[in-house]
């Protein structure tokens, strides 16, 4: 394995000659050169055999340009660009950035957060560095922070200058990732090459070892490893002992996976292919599913409304009991089923009492659930039945209500407690919102970093909406905004005072009991679902609400 570094400023020589001694079963050699030299550089490299070239900057675009093999791009990290900033910020200069955009990746976040007055200009293809840093000189800038050929020419007109270097680090991690690369390449040789041999048709599941390793593995529906490495080498040493005895097996039956195992010999090596599939267990009841929860929904408790859920969740826990809640926000209840979740078992259950039949639950293996959710219980007495069974298991019973007339129409003394909603946990709410800003950053790619701090406090009428609405309005916030915060007018141009009922009800061509309905469901969302102050807004009796909200099934 070869790889060629192109430096483009002398101060890359120095980590660059102390990572070659580093890597000693690898050829690692380097030349000094921007842009066309640079390309020239490469270029020898190529013709003398080497595998794959790191560089930076203008000169990383360029060699994408023209030529095949990987390259690399060395742009500096986070720490990098902080370090260089931070060196620019304490000169107490008149300053502006001068740079490629795959070097500045990530500056504008830092310099927003920072609150300093750079102005980044982005260098393009034939464009006059000369001509844009004599009108910031005319201008009265002092200080050039940029990529090589920036400061270069800064230097030359009188600027004073710092340049965004690659640390040791930096240069260390892109040589890293050029030998992942390399050997990437090489293993989709040899794995196209075992697909040929092993596969007639497109496998969702499956994983290929070598010597007792997993090399290659793709996993469509379970999104890791179903099982333990560990029994995996079981299966393949059962396997072998098998075909030594000239036996035909080769399926295997493993906790809730079928594993059917093959091999092939390649290049006089022995690989093997696992495929798994599992027999879901919704396929066996109705009403029954399993289910994951998404990591990123983390507990916040800063509110003394969620501390004192969590206490109580603790207690039941403690004691054994079944937890109910009464739901009136999917936001906070995927809080809470994070907290209560152990990090060890892969899958919850979720019953639909609507479709469920209750006696098929002693048929069921529940025991590698961490939790179980009841949802839409009809009968009150099942509320009972199913307490009276947490006794004895090694799950969590969760029984979600959706309002409280199924406790009020029954004799049944049991604890329960509501879900908080949002004015009961306006402590939290900036974090809540950071959670999920933080999350849609990761996984999506949107700007924003942070939300502004006091938009709880600029118009309290947010705390009567629901918190799912709330972040709804979030999220399309967030895929708007190019900024690093967002603000309070950006939230707002999105929101939609949900708490005013009634005035967008469409009542042509329904019938009363249509228009009833709505009406309704309008003042239960609003109030979060407490149904005494619905009863005493519509000037019914609650019983009169049960009865309609049992009617129109709300």
């Amino acid at each position: 394995m070869k790889i060629f570094i192109v430096a483009t400023y002398p101060a890359m020589e120095q980590p660059i000659k102390l990572l070659i001694k580093k890597y000693k079963n690898i050829e690692i050699k380097y030349g000094i050169g921007k842009l066309e030299e640079g390309l020239k550089l490469a270029q020898n490299a190529i013709n003398n055999d080497f595998d794959a070239i790191i560089s930076r900057g203008g000169t990383a675009r360029l060699l994408k340009r023209h030529l095949e093999v990987p390259i690399i791009d060395a742009k500096p990290s986070g720490n990098d660009l902080l370090k260089s900033i931070l060196i620019a910020k304490n000169k107490k200069l008149k300053t502006a950035i001068i740079s490629y955009t795959n070097i500045t990746d990530g500056a504008t976040e830092i310099i927003e957060l920072l609150d300093l007055d750079f102005k980044i200009h982005y260098i393009k293809d034939g464009m006059d560095l000369t001509s844009l840093l004599i009108k910031l000189k005319s201008l009265g800038y002092e200080l050039i922070l940029g990529d090589s050929l920036a400061v270069e020419i800064a230097s030359d007109l009188g600027f004073q200058t710092v340049l965004f270097q690659s640390s040791y680090d930096t240069i260390k991690n892109n040589i890293d990732y050029a030998i992942m690369i390399l050997n990437q390449i090489n293993k989709i040789s040899i794995i196209d090459k075992i697909k040929s041999e092993f596969f007639t048709n497109e496998l969702s599941d499956y994983c290929i070892l070598l010597d007792n390793k997993i090399i290659y593995y793709k996993f469509n529906n379970f999104g890791k490893l179903p099982i333990s490495f560990g029994k995996i080498i079981n299966i393949k040493f059962n396997y072998e002992s098998n075909t030594n005895q000239n036996l035909k097996k080769n399926l295997f039956r493993v906790d809730n996976f079928n594993i059917e195992i093959t091999h092939v010999f390649l290049d006089g090596k022995t690989y093997y292919l696992l495929k798994f599939t599992e027999e879901k267990i919704e396929n066996q009841y109705d009403g029954v599913y399993e289910f994951k929860l998404k990591s990123n929904l983390l507990p916040v408790k800063k509110s003394s409304a969620m501390k004192s859920i969590f206490s109580k969740i603790e207690d039941s826990i403690r004691l054994k009991k079944a937890i109910i809640m009464i739901k009136n926000n999917n936001t906070t209840l995927s809080e809470i089923l994070n907290q209560i979740e152990c990090s060890s078992q892969k899958y919850n259950l979720y019953i639909d009492m609507k479709e469920f039949n209750f006696s098929d639950f002693f048929k069921l293996n529940t025991k590698k659930y961490t939790f179980i959710l009841f949802n839409n219980i009809i009968d009150p007495q099942d509320i009972l039945k199913i307490s009276s069974l947490q006794q004895n298991s090694t799950s969590i019973f969760i029984i979600l209500l959706d309002s409280e007339c199924l406790l009020t129409k029954t004799s049944i003394d049991l604890d329960y407690f509501y879900i908080p909603n949002t004015k009961d946990r306006k402590e939290d709410l900036i974090q809540v919102f950071e959670n999920h800003i933080n999350y849609y950053h990761d996984n999506k790619g949107f700007s924003a970093l942070k939300v502004q701090k006091d938009i709880f406090d600029k118009n309290v009428n947010l705390l009567d909406s629901n918190l799912d609405y709330l972040i709804e309005v979030l999220i399309k916030t967030l895929a708007e905004v190019k900024s690093s915060t967002i603000s309070y007018d950006d939230f707002m141009s999105n929101y939609k005072d949900n708490t005013s009922i009634g005035l967008d009800i469409v009542t042509e061509n329904k019938s009363l009991e249509e228009i009833e309905k709505e009406y309704i469901k309008k003042y239960l969302v609003r109030e979060e679902y407490n149904q005494s102050k619905v009863a005493d807004i519509l000037k019914v009796s609650r019983s009169t609400l049960w009865r309609k909200i049992k009617k129109y099934n709300l």
